[in-house]
């Protein structure tokens, strides 16, 4: 992407961002009990597997032989090297 021109950036940008706000706007359906969508059992699904692949990255960036000083729902924070 660094060499991209910025409009193929700015795109890149935007759908990327409409992408994550679509896929946020489904989990909250899903988990939501008044929602028409309501499916516990899916929303709960998603959690495990972004819980799963969390746990993935953390073990590759230690091996890597990186710190790991805190992990949250969707970030690993590193120690500096």
């Amino acid at each position: 992407m660094k060499s991209a021109p910025i409009e193929k950036v700015l795109m890149y940008d935007i759908i990327q961002k409409a992408y994550k706000l679509v896929s946020n706007s489904i989990y909250g359906c899903l988990g939501f009990s008044n929602s028409r969508f309501y499916a516990p059992h899916l929303a709960a699904f998603i959690t495990a597997k972004g819980r799963e692949a969390l746990s993935r990255a953390k073990e590759i960036v230690l091996k890597s032989g990186v710190d790991v000083i805190y992990g949250d729902t969707d970030s690993l924070m590193l120690k500096p090297v």
